[in-house]
């Protein structure tokens, strides 16, 4: 739990829950910020997003890794992903406390497979990200084991099962970049429960007093 200290008291208190709640919320929505002025300055100019766009095994779509996430095709595709990036992105900040390193290897992961393994065509759209965080929230609430993170993985598969279908293709849909984002997910889930329960062994160990080497008071 984040923890500040209490000038007056000399001790350091938990934050505030209206705190932890806005440092969860910014940096999960600067990125959605940063969609829509994309989208809207593009609209004004009349620009195609299609030439930034993630091409796979292709030279120049390599740049995709990093544009795809922040291209839609219309207000609606940015809207959808917009909502569905908010609520799960702000689930994995309040739960993880590391949302910046988690989007940054989820985003790159997702980017590097799909231009490795999806379809010859014009990738673009943040749901391969999406569905890598859904798939991330549900594998972190599996392995962690902790309450919050157990109930997040329950509501997102009670609301987010239709997701389900994006797997399925479909003209027009970059189902094989949903794919690719929700392995992308759980590869992330594995790697940061893993570390997370190392980094807990490593804080029980300083925690814990170190063996006495003194023998106490002999018999007699």
């Amino acid at each position: 739990m984040s923890t500040r200290t209490d000038a007056d008291a000399g001790t350091v208190a938990p934050r505030p829950w209206p705190e932890r709640l806005l440092r969860s919320v910014i940096p999960v929505a600067l990125p959605v910020a940063l969609m829509w002025l994309i989208h809207l300055v593009s609209a004004l100019l009349g620009a195609t997003v299609y030439d930034v766009g993630l091409r796979p095994r292709s030279t120049e779509g390599l740049i995709g890794i990093l544009t795809m996430p922040l291209l839609h095709l219309d207000f609606a595709h940015l809207i959808s992903n917009s909502g569905t990036w908010l609520v799960l992105g702000i689930a994995i900040a309040w739960l993880t406390r590391r949302y910046a390193i988690i989007t940054a290897g989820i985003w790159l992961l997702s980017g590097t497979l799909t231009w490795l393994l999806a379809r010859d065509a014009v990738h673009i759209g943040a749901s391969g990200v999406t569905y890598a965080y859904a798939a991330f929230l549900v594998v972190y609430g599996l392995q962690a084991r902790r309450f919050w993170a157990i109930v997040v993985a329950f509501v997102v598969v009670a609301n987010y099962v239709s997701m389900l279908t994006g797997f399925l293709p479909q003209p027009g849909l970059s189902w094989d970049g949903h794919l690719a984002g929700a392995t992308a997910g759980v590869i992330m889930a594995l790697i940061w429960t893993n570390q997370a329960r190392r980094d807990r062994r490593a804080r029980r160990a300083l925690s814990s007093p170190p063996p006495s080497n003194d023998p106490g008071t002999p018999f007699r």
